[in-house]
């Protein structure tokens, strides 16, 4: 006697997930995959984009204790080639600028007779630092540069240098933040400060928004800047969603 219908319906059924199972499964499984991935990557880049802050930080505060042992006359050419001097011997040091509170005077190679006087900067904090961030000056005319000052010496510091991190992904936009100020010192080309700026939470430390997936990673250093943020963004698969991480706060900076 030959199987009823629903006997066949069943065995059709049957047979059917028998051998989709195993291939809705894989994809799950290989979506998870790629959203972890996705997430160490992201992760392990907004990290370097810290530390690689941290480094170019240090590097300036190491810049101005050397500035600060000459003993000449000051914005004479042998105290010019001093600082000069310095900042061949660093990486991430642009320049180096002695001055009178607001009043910038002599760089390496810049004299203003009179000095310059600089705008309220974007950060201070007592007794003498200031930190101006993408200032266009007569010491780089044309060139929007961030200035670094703690008593008489300003280190002068390119944007890129923060968080500039080599990567093969040109779809990879990321910027790092200060926590203080609420603004990006330090942003890649492909994205715009107020793009970034909508991004920043408090909650969440990895998440997905219009097709493209972000991280943000906290400085858990101490150095000489206000605390920072890091966040990085690249584009994610279509629908997919990121589950929240408890955040780690951002550690009180000493300057």
């Amino acid at each position: 006697m030959g199987d009823s219908a629903p006997h066949k319906a069943l065995r059709l059924i049957g047979t059917g997930l028998v051998i989709l199972l195993p291939v809705v499964l894989a994809l799950w499984f290989a979506q998870l995959r790629a959203k972890a991935e996705t997430i160490d990557q992201l992760h392990s880049f907004s990290q370097l984009a810290l530390q690689k802050t941290e480094m170019v930080i240090r590097e300036a505060d190491q810049a101005r204790a050397k500035a600060s042992q000459y003993r000449g006359e000051l914005c004479s050419a042998d105290h010019q080639r001093y600082l000069l001097h310095i900042v061949r011997g660093l990486l991430y040091v642009e320049d180096l600028i002695y001055a009178n509170g607001q009043r910038f005077i002599c760089s390496t190679s810049v004299h203003q007779q009179t000095g310059w006087r600089m705008p309220a900067a974007n950060y201070t904090k007592k007794p003498d630092v200031a930190i101006y961030y993408y200032r266009d000056t007569p010491f780089y005319p044309g060139f929007s540069m961030n200035y670094m000052q703690k008593g008489p010496y300003v280190v002068v510091v390119n944007p890129f240098s923060y968080s500039s991190v080599i990567a093969s992904d040109r779809d990879l936009a990321y910027g790092v933040f200060d926590t203080k100020t609420n603004l990006f010192f330090s942003v890649s080309n492909n994205v715009e400060p107020a793009e970034l700026h909508a991004l920043i939470r408090e909650g969440d430390t990895f998440f997905n928004q219009n097709g493209r997936v972000y991280t943000i990673a906290r400085s858990a250093g101490v150095v000489a800047h206000p605390p920072t943020v890091s966040l990085a963004a690249q584009y994610a698969a279509a629908g997919s969603e990121l589950p929240p991480a408890a955040p780690a706060l951002p550690a009180d900076y000493r300057y």
